[in-house]
């Protein structure tokens, strides 16, 4: 009951929106599907008892530096785990950043030697 009550009122971390819209949006509707509705609403509380939408916990798990992240809450430094994050889903984070890297290196070195 507790926190029914309180997680309308809480905040997340990375984009400091209220977890939960105070109307509901339109998108959810009867015609729209549960997937898509429930990536528009879905939060995830860490073990730290912080709270984040789910898309936005995504986002922080899916940048650089891809080791030993740090709830973004103020005065909070437990590392986030979360059994969707897992190792595997890092390390698949990190080779995308390396190959997004390479490739900028890449480019930069040929507009390097076209000018």
């Amino acid at each position: 009951k507790e926190l029914i009550q309180r997680l309308p009122k809480l905040i997340c971390y990375e984009c400091q929106l209220p977890l939960l819209p105070e109307t509901p949006p339109a998108s959810w509707k009867e015609d729209t599907s549960t997937v898509e509705m429930e990536k528009d609403i879905r939060v995830e509380r860490l073990s730290c008892d912080h709270w984040y939408h789910y898309n936005c916990l995504e986002k922080i798990m899916s940048r650089p530096p891809f080791d030993d992240k740090k709830c973004l809450a103020p005065d909070c430094e437990e590392s986030i785990h979360h059994n969707v994050f897992n190792i595997k889903f890092i390390r698949k984070m990190e080779q995308r950043w390396l190959k997004k890297e390479e490739r900028r290196r890449e480019l930069a070195d040929i507009a390097d030697f076209l000018t």
